[in-house]
């Protein structure tokens, strides 16, 4: 059964559900091919049955609310999900290097229905303004960057222990990152500034952390698949590549 939404703008989940006669599968393969693309980029006919779990809608709903539109990235917002609950229990802190508007971050903490009681904190870095003005990333992402600091801080108001770093990153860093880190989102859309943070960052994961990096194998994105290919083989470490462009490495 689909999930029923409970917010005025909420994710369309009838692109999750597979044809289920010729003429539809038909149908559905011109809309892939000449019409709107698939959410993140992906189709698949197998198991989509995350979409009507209870978290997932909860955390889901709650970003497209705050939000005010809906991104159409739930893989991207499942894989978050999924590792910020197999990091409840890892020494650390959650970590996200590059908010934009906060769409991912909502969905996590909007999945749980007890973040209040898991002792954990959140720590959000970002310009928190237009790419304009932000020095980082490429203008081709400016639409999912934050319209200001105000308006994010705004969303995340709904939750304890969330903490919006606003600046360069490479100037916040040092003097406001937890002294240990269980799950660590990257998405700041710049290799170059990604691998620095991560240098910084790196003996702060704790040992089955999860690390989470959104550019890593998405078109266009081969510096960055190169840059961390790299810099996680010499660390004996593989990188897990999925379908909506990102990469997975638990740190061991």
């Amino acid at each position: 059964m689909k999930p029923k939404s409970s917010f005025p703008h909420v994710i369309n989940t009838d692109y999750f559900y597979p044809p289920k006669n010729l003429l539809q599968k038909f149908f559905q393969r011109l809309v892939n091919v000449f019409g709107k693309v698939p959410p993140d980029f992906v189709d698949t006919p197998h198991n989509k049955g995350f979409i009507s779990e209870v978290g997932f809608v909860a955390g889901y709903e709650k970003a497209v609310s705050l939000c005010g539109f809906d991104y159409r990235i739930p893989w991207r917002v499942h894989q978050a999900q999924w590792a910020a609950h197999s990091c409840v229990h890892i020494e650390g802190d959650f970590v996200e290097l590059g908010t934009g508007r906060g769409f991912v971050m909502l969905s996590v903490l909007g999945s749980f229905s007890n973040w209040e009681s898991l002792n954990k904190k959140i720590y959000l870095f970002d310009a928190f303004t237009k790419f304009a003005n932000s020095g980082l990333g490429k203008a081709a992402h400016d639409y999912y960057y934050a319209e200001d600091y105000a308006s994010v801080a705004d969303r995340f108001k709904h939750w304890k222990n969330v903490n919006l770093i606003k600046g360069d990153i490479r100037e916040t860093l040092p003097d406001n990152c937890p002294t240990r880190i269980s799950f660590l989102h990257i998405d700041l859309n710049d290799s170059s500034t990604e691998i620095e943070a991560l240098s910084f960052l790196y003996d702060r994961v704790s040992e089955g952390g999860i690390i989470l990096l959104d550019d890593y194998a998405n078109r266009g994105e081969e510096k960055a698949y190169k840059d961390f290919t790299l810099y996680f083989s010499n660390k004996n470490l593989n990188i897990l590549t999925v379908p909506s462009g990102q990469g997975i490495v638990i740190k061991r």
